[in-house]
């Protein structure tokens, strides 16, 4: 068996909320700093008005990034001020 060799990396970011409400807003900051990597992708976002709660109380993930890099820190940077930026507004 031959492995070959790990070109990239990634890693699977997602957020939750930590109250219990209705999604009223969701917001983010995207730097971009490279008109090639990191490539930062949204895979799911849940629709504002939808009833949020905590994983401790049954929620779920209300958003979900892939970020895509050609070193492990790299994606750990970008992945680490995605996460601090994004905010969630309930009602």
């Amino acid at each position: 068996i031959h492995f070959p060799e790990q070109k990239k990396y990634v890693c699977i970011m997602q957020k939750c909320s930590e109250e219990e409400g209705v999604l009223a807003q969701i917001s983010y900051t995207r730097t971009i700093t490279d008109n090639k990597i990191p490539l930062i992708l949204e895979d799911k976002i849940t629709k504002i008005g939808t009833l949020v709660k905590p994983l401790s109380l049954g929620g779920g993930t209300i958003t979900r990034h892939f970020i895509t890099g050609n070193t492990q820190e790299e994606v750990l940077e970008h992945s680490k001020t995605l996460f601090e930026s994004i905010t969630f507004t309930l009602t």
